[in-house]
């Protein structure tokens, strides 16, 4: 399991990119962060959004690894 927090400014910029928690491979989150990183800029936030930034938290699991 892998969790990541990213953050993404209201223009749709990811502006940070961490591993919170991860019970598996180095290579495996570096992985996800990398992935993450290559479909950033996202699309921007809605004019009205309450916040100045999106934090979202994935949780990664992987099943399979034992």
């Amino acid at each position: 399991m892998t969790n990541i927090r990213i953050v993404v400014v209201k223009n749709g910029r990811l502006s940070a990119i961490e591993v919170i928690v991860t019970v598996c491979l180095v290579s495996l989150h570096e992985a996800w962060k990398a992935a993450l990183k290559a479909f950033a800029t996202y699309a921007a936030l809605p004019p009205n959004f309450p916040e100045p930034n999106l934090v979202i938290i994935l949780s990664l699991h992987y099943p399979a690894w034992r």
